[in-house]
């Protein structure tokens, strides 16, 4: 039900490009395949691709909204300007290098909306293929289904499952979201996982939603092949040091930005000339409190301090 009037979209399915010429077909037929009863729309971002994606795209112009950057915006910006222009009461993203595996899961997801009012999303587990080594991990394998929301997110640091299909009161809460522009250029999950949370609770279905490649390259373009694990975790600090200036006065960040860093404090600790560069990265304040929360694990097994496990701690007010 492509083409119909926006007055009665249903969906709007935000396809962010840039250098997916491999890709981008089966993304796009994997939506085109979608079992749905309902008008949808799909607008596709291509970020200035140089590696004749645009080519590939031209196929689809009868199909979707195609829009082809005349300047690279970064990832956060496209999926951004997406955004601002969907037309539907929900909305979903999708990353062109990656494709939808149920053919029935848009359907299934905006039905549980249509049927759950209490909650803002919902969303499923992935299929992660890793390209160099041919492999397939199904993430939903014994899973069942569960509620996420805000206080989990920044108890754990882990995003969990992809954004899903979320209702759409972007436009109308413009004036309020400009910083999902901000911060790091390339990189959006530490400020949309906030953003889709903030918003409401999650529920997650225990199935995969769609299979995410995850593509290291010598010659690639894409994030994984660009970024090191230095780069990626400069632009998670950056990140969080913008949620936290913007709404340290309402949540607690202090135990998301702890995981984070000590997350990657670990993977770059063969190195230290890395090693330094971290700290480089980080306010002397957050080291201090990075060195007492390594401390604080040290000698308590490994366990997280009690009161990360209530909810209100990360309530402010």
């Amino acid at each position: 039900m492509y083409g119909t009037d926006s007055r009665s979209v249903i969906l709007s399915i935000c396809v962010v490009v840039y250098n997916h010429k491999r890709y981008i077909e089966e993304c796009m037929e994997s939506i085109l395949n979608q079992q749905m009863n309902f008008p949808y729309e799909i607008i596709v971002g291509n970020d200035c691709s140089t590696d004749g994606t645009e080519e590939v795209l031209a196929k689809y112009e009868d199909r979707a909204k195609i829009i082809n950057r005349q300047n690279n915006l970064g990832l956060c910006a496209n999926l951004y300007d997406l955004f601002m222009q969907a037309k539907g009461k929900y909305m979903i993203n999708i990353s062109g290098d990656d494709y939808l595996c149920d053919m029935n899961i848009l359907q299934k997801m905006v039905d549980f909306l249509e049927e759950n009012q209490e909650y803002q999303s919902v969303s499923a587990w992935l299929r992660f293929l890793n390209v160099q080594e041919g492999t397939t991990r199904e993430d939903c394998a014994g899973k069942q289904p569960m509620e996420y929301t805000l206080s989990d997110y920044l108890r754990t640091g882990n995003g969990l499952v992809v954004y899903g299909v979320m209702r759409n009161s972007f436009y109308q809460d413009r004036e309020s979201n400009t910083y999902l522009k901000k911060g790091a250029r390339n990189n959006e999950e530490i400020k949309w996982y906030f953003y889709t949370l903030s918003k409401g609770r999650k529920y997650i279905l225990p199935e995969s939603v769609y299979v995410y490649r995850y593509i290291v390259s010598d010659n690639g373009s894409n994030y994984n092949s660009t970024h090191s694990y230095l780069e990626v975790f400069q632009d998670y600090y950056t990140d969080l040091l913008l949620m936290r200036e913007l709404f340290g006065d309402k949540y607690n960040f202090k135990p998301l930005i702890l995981k984070k860093s000590n997350e990657y404090c670990i993977r770059l600790s063969d190195s230290f000339v890395n090693i330094v560069k971290f700290l480089k990265i980080m306010k002397f304040h957050d080291i201090v409190a990075l060195f007492w929360y390594k401390c604080y694990l040290k000698f308590h097994r490994r366990q997280d301090p009690p009161q990360w496990n209530n909810p209100d701690y990360y309530i402010k007010g």
